[in-house]
């Protein structure tokens, strides 16, 4: 008989029905956490939230005609912070160091500098001290 479902059928197109609707609604949820998670980040660079926290330095290294800096810092990632720096203050040339005349402390608190063996020079905010290498 045409049009007559077996109770078999009922059952595996019910059950058919029940997991695509659960697919389709945790799809829909999968969907809307990311959207609010790019919502919340959007329209915020990191990179350039970096470059910008070096506005200071670049203006204070201009007027003091400096060429080269040294570049110590506690973050995890040392060597991408010191590449952040280099970028961020071009053309001036960073040493991912502290043996130079002029250091850029990054994240390091004023009263831990004398252990690193620097003298502060200029606070620069957001976590920048321009130090003077101590003889």
């Amino acid at each position: 008989m045409r049009g007559v479902w077996t109770l078999w059928e009922r059952r595996t197109r019910g059950a058919i029905a029940v997991l695509i609707v659960a697919a389709v609604t945790g799809l829909a949820g999968h969907l809307r956490l990311a959207t609010d998670l790019r919502s919340q980040l959007a329209g915020y660079d990191f990179e350039t939230a970096w470059f910008n926290r070096f506005e200071p330095v670049r203006r204070a290294l201009a007027e003091m005609n400096v060429k080269s800096v040294g570049y110590v810092t506690l973050l995890d990632n040392r060597p991408a912070a010191a590449r952040r720096a280099q970028y961020s203050l071009a053309p001036v040339v960073v040493w991912p160091d502290g043996d130079r005349p002029l250091v850029i402390a990054d994240s390091i608190p004023a009263a831990s500098l004398a252990d690193w063996k620097l003298e502060p020079v200029r606070d620069l905010g957001s976590g920048l001290i321009l130090t003077r290498r101590r003889q």
